[in-house]
């Protein structure tokens, strides 16, 4: 039985990579974060489908094999707690059984589960009636004592002990709960989305004042609010403009202390805006080790020294900066985690290893 490692979005193989880009619209399939081939097991039905498992933006998505159609496997919003299991299943043999790593995910019972809505989107319900993929929906509901929908269990036996799916499930999960992420569906062709991102780049390099560069940092910052292929363009242009921010933010130093604070705010929005939604962002990954890190250490610094430097400033200015700077900091430190991650490729065993819980991260 085949096996393939996590792989990150507009990376996938042959078959499945077609099926994706023919089944999802252009802005789900580029959010897509990992696949893994797996054997989907919901509990209590013994019957067992080999396949791809998919972590997309909203969504967990199945491909059985061979690969002809996708369906809806689970809603993020729907899941509760996913466990990492120290076991062995008995229906495997050898080696498959020794290297499975063994996911179980409880979720709440949903009849209304449906792909999020967006202008492209293609209706993935056509191919497969079934709302969520517990592949034998039961003949009765089973409720606790209050008339409430008991929780169930699909289990994953993924076909790859170094793999990277459980984390990056994890990473996304965590952020999908808390809210932290708002997807736009908004699509610019590749022609546009680059002639764009180069335009507003080109006009950052001549801004004469503070002001102009403030405003054109306001318009890259709404234009990747709107565009999610300026996020993958930014990563993608060797980190020029990243290392361009951090030098603006030290530019403009010897004006008024107000307009350096709102500059220094509107450009760690920016910085912000291009970090999230792009977990699996190889581009991303590769800059910040680079020359062993360098990258990442001049934003640490940057970041650092903004608190430091103004530091005694009051007002909503440096509330606003601090908050920003913060969450900048905090997406450095999941990328430290996926280099590690990266470097390990597997994860913790245990007897029970519980990945998420979503109880334990109520804001």
């Amino acid at each position: 039985m085949a096996t393939s490692t996590s792989v990150p979005t507009s990376r996938f193989d042959g078959k499945l990579d077609a099926l994706l880009r023919r089944e999802l619209s252009q802005s789900e399939y580029e959010r897509l974060v990992a696949t893994e081939v797996c054997i989907s097991v919901p509990r209590g039905s013994g019957k067992r489908t080999h396949g791809h498992v998919i972590i997309g933006p909203s969504h967990l998505y199945f491909a059985p094999i061979p690969v002809k159609k996708i369906r809806l496997l689970l809603a993020l919003s729907d899941i509760l707690s996913v466990a990492v299991i120290d076991d062995q299943p008995d229906f495997l043999s050898g080696k498959e059984q020794e290297c499975t790593v063994h996911l179980s995910i409880e979720y709440k019972q949903n009849d209304q589960t449906t792909p999020t809505s967006s202008p492209n989107k293609k209706n993935l319900l056509t191919t497969s009636p079934t709302h969520s993929l517990k592949l034998t929906r039961p003949p009765a509901v089973s409720h606790d004592g209050e008339g409430q929908k008991k929780p169930e269990w699909l289990d994953l036996f993924l076909l790859q002990s170094e793999t990277l799916f459980v984390s990056y499930l994890n990473f996304h999960l965590e952020d999908f709960q808390l809210g932290k992420r708002q997807y736009n569906t908004l699509i610019l062709d590749k022609e546009g989305a680059t002639q764009r991102y180069h335009s507003l780049k080109s006009d950052l390099y001549s801004a004469q004042t503070i002001q102009e560069s403030a405003k054109l940092y306001l318009e890259l910052s709404s234009a990747l609010g709107l565009y999610f292929q300026l996020k993958l363009l930014y990563w993608q242009d060797n980190g020029e403009l990243l290392l361009e921010s951090l030098k603006d933010m030290k530019k403009w130093n010897e004006s008024p202390l107000a307009d350096v604070l709102e500059y220094k705010v509107i450009i760690t929005e920016v910085i912000l805006k291009v970090f999230q939604d792009t977990l699996v962002s190889k581009p991303k990954l590769s800059l910040l080790k680079r020359n062993n890190g360098q990258t990442l250490c001049e934003l640490s610094e940057c970041l650092l020294d903004a608190f430091v430097t103004d530091s005694l400033s009051d007002g909503k200015l440096m509330d606003e900066l601090s908050v920003n700077c913060c969450a900048i900091l905090y997406e450095l430190s999941r990328v430290i985690q996926q280099v590690r991650l990266t470097a390990a490729s597997s994860p913790p065993k245990h007897s029970q290893t519980v990945v998420l819980s979503i109880g334990h991260i109520k804001e």
